[in-house]
């Protein structure tokens, strides 16, 4: 009987350091999704990114709406340092990504784009916004609904 006592309170004993040293699980993972994809071209379907006067890609400025003003964005430590960055798909396709602005008001946001002093658009997005990460879950340029995260533009160079 003392044997059979010993190995309850054993067996009780380890079930409770079980329960106790539980702690909840950390998040594991962080997920940031807030790029847009645009694509600039004339009505011929030819990219505008460095082939027109007005969209030179090294000209190319973001700025992030905090309050009433509009910052320049600049981090150095970031590969997109300027909140954007310009790649070719596959087939040849120039397109701009930018990086939403994470200066929130309530789940939304307001990114001005500067090609030069005169050409710039205006990227308005409302996010989902978690303990794990924030994600865009609509967006307009220029008042033009933005479907999937991406957006053609057919501009006049």
């Amino acid at each position: 009987m003392k044997k059979t006592t010993l190995k309850l309170y054993s067996i009780s004993l380890l079930l409770f350091y079980m329960l106790t040293a539980c702690k909840d699980e950390p998040v594991c993972c962080v997920n940031i999704d807030t790029q847009i994809g645009l694509h600039y071209m004339n009505r011929e379907g030819k990219n505008l990114l460095d082939f027109a006067e007005h969209y030179q890609k090294e000209d190319i400025k973001v700025y992030y709406k905090k309050g009433d003003e509009f910052e320049y964005v600049y981090n150095g430590n970031l590969d997109a340092p300027n909140m954007h960055h310009v790649y070719y798909t596959p087939d040849s396709a120039l397109i701009l990504a930018v990086y939403a602005s994470d200066y929130y008001e309530g789940e939304t946001s307001t990114t001005l784009i500067s090609f030069n002093e005169t050409v710039f658009d205006t990227l308005y997005c409302e996010f989902d916004i978690q303990d794990n990460g924030v994600s865009i879950k609509k967006a307009w340029l220029n008042g033009v609904a933005i479907e999937e995260q991406f957006m053609e533009i057919i501009r006049e160079e």
